[in-house]
């Protein structure tokens, strides 16, 4: 496949998933315009994404230097590859601890399809406490 036709799927799938996790779509400036740009990262309120081929030292002195400038707490990383490097891991594990970051991590593989939106996927509701203990039961 066309990595340009890939990186617009993604960007696509992860729009929806930002809007299904309640973002502001007016304030999520990723498009599928985005997907033909050298653009890598984007800050969406409270929220950093960054798309990087390989998380090495640079990408993740990179990323603490956005959330150093920004300030955010929750941080979604897409990586081309489907595998990173035991160091890179642990870098992004002491940059989680040291600034209490939330940071969710995907491979490109894994956003080339929403599957929350498949017609045979349920929605996914958070449930109440009273429904949780009823279902725990």
């Amino acid at each position: 496949m066309d990595y340009e036709y890939i990186k617009k799927r993604v960007l696509k799938t992860l729009t929806e998933m930002l809007i299904d996790r309640g973002y502001d779509h007016e304030k999520i400036t990723i498009t599928e315009d985005t997907a033909n740009t050298e653009e890598n990262s984007w800050i969406i309120d409270n929220l950093i994404v960054v798309w990087e081929d390989q998380f090495n030292v640079k990408g993740i002195r990179k990323l603490k230097d956005l959330v150093e400038e920004n300030e955010s707490k929750n941080v979604i990383l897409i990586s081309d590859l489907s595998s990173t490097n035991n160091y890179a891991k642990k870098a992004l594990k002491e940059l989680s601890i040291s600034h209490s970051l939330n940071i969710t991590m995907f491979y490109v593989k894994e956003l080339i399809v929403n599957i929350t939106h498949h017609p045979f996927v349920p929605q996914h509701i958070l449930l109440s406490l009273e429904d949780e203990k009823i279902v725990l039961q």
